[in-house]
């Protein structure tokens, strides 16, 4: 996935859902462009951080990103790399 350079006080994103029950109860992986990667939950509609890691996000760049959800583990990579797990 590729950013655009934000206009204004824009707030982007792009991520991966893993776990999905429905719109208040699954895991999402999100690279935002306030330059951080971001793990959370959402349970019955509260959201909660798992994890994150300081990345630099320069417009125009791609970026891979996957989450690796098996059994209770959950692993957070950005181009190939692990960041973090939980």
């Amino acid at each position: 996935m590729k950013f655009s350079a934000p206009t204004g006080t824009q707030r982007r994103w792009f991520g991966v859902v893993a776990r999905y029950v429905d719109g208040n109860n699954h895991y999402v992986l999100a690279l935002r462009n306030s330059h951080s990667l971001v793990l959370s939950r959402r349970v019955n509609g509260q959201l909660t951080t798992l994890g994150s890691h300081a990345v630099n996000v320069v417009p125009g760049r791609d970026y891979v990103i996957r989450l690796d959800a098996f059994g209770d583990q959950l692993r957070a990579y950005l181009d190939g790399r692990l960041l973090f797990e939980r």
